[in-house]
């Protein structure tokens, strides 16, 4: 059963994209409906567009970590 998005928003994991900003700046730039977008509070990210798996979360927020 699907449930709707706003039950996953805790503002410390997932956020509300605010005025479709994170859409608009990431996703619609290269048209592509699969997309990673990872944030580090100290302002780093990593986006990957496509297909992505576990591996490549583990290996990018041991990267972000680094950083």
């Amino acid at each position: 059963m699907l449930q709707k998005p706003k039950k996953y928003l805790d503002y410390k994991h997932y956020f509300k994209d605010y005025d479709n900003y994170l859409l608009n700046k990431f996703f619609l730039v290269k048209k592509d409906c699969w997309d990673l977008l990872m944030f580090h509070k100290n302002g780093n990210y990593i986006q990957k567009m496509g297909h992505y798996y576990k591996e490549d979360i583990l290996a990018y927020t041991k990267i972000l970590r680094l950083n």
